[in-house]
């Protein structure tokens, strides 16, 4: 039976949380003040849910590698559901925002004069959803089963084999994010046929590989560190045996 955290400890932990999603939010939304607004609004939430994300996946192997870090592993919870939270309203302001409630929107296809059927512009723009999409879906499976109650009617196996998904999760995430920061943006003949304006460069382009590369290091550095030391182990086990 898993011992469920005080409701004060939660509500404090959730308010933390919380409150730094928002000065991350701003932060970037001042970044994006050269966009439009409602375009920099969707990506400074798309950005704070990265960021949450990373900050989950760094937790893990960083206790691996420190063990005095082990108190940081009580906050993946809580980030996380921030982070799934966050996902989930980037996803609603892209909808409503860009795709205007359209599957068409959604996939790239855009309506052009004299053409009466949409036609497909940003093929890039599609696929780079849909990855995002996967994401958000598993993401909220994983928040729908983010609960003591959830964790002791499945048993910790179970659990923590659902909960292995974050991984996959954060993959989709970064591959979604790479196309976005990297080429969705870049002058295109998309933007040259349509004579559509190149908004300015991403701001934070440098910012987001710096973190997945050290977050890639750490991860192999922890994995590097585990297999050696169970390496080890067998060694001295089979020694003892002789």
């Amino acid at each position: 039976m898993i011992t469920p955290v005080s409701r004060s400890n939660l509500i404090g932990k959730h308010a933390l949380v919380s409150f730094i999603s928002l000065m991350s939010y701003a932060w970037f939304m001042e970044s994006w003040k050269n966009w439009d607004p409602e375009m920099a609004r969707w990506k400074a939430v798309g950005d704070t849910a990265f960021l949450l994300l990373w900050v989950t996946m760094m937790i893990g192997p960083s206790v691996s590698l420190k063990p005095a870090m082990k108190p940081l592993l009580i906050w993946r919870r809580t980030i996380s559901i921030w982070a799934a939270l966050l996902m989930s309203l980037h996803a609603f302001l892209i909808w409503d925002g860009w795709a205007r409630w359209t599957i068409d929107g959604l996939m790239g296809y855009e309506k052009l004069p004299d053409i009466a059927e949409p036609v497909l512009l940003q093929p890039g723009f599609g696929i780079a959803n849909m990855i995002g999409l996967t994401a958000l879906i598993l993401s909220l499976i994983l928040l729908s089963i983010s609960s003591d109650r959830a964790l002791n009617w499945m048993g910790a196996g179970s659990w923590k084999r659902l909960q292995g998904l974050s991984k996959l999760i954060y993959v989709l995430v970064c591959l979604h994010m790479f196309y976005f920061v990297t080429m969705h943006y870049d002058l295109s003949l998309y933007t040259l046929v349509l004579n559509k304006s190149v908004p300015d460069p991403n701001p934070h382009t440098t910012l987001f590989i710096f973190l997945i590369s050290i977050q890639l290091i750490v991860s192999c550095w922890a994995f590097t560190k585990t297999v050696l030391k169970k390496r080890a182990l067998r060694s001295t086990n089979n020694v003892k045996k002789r």
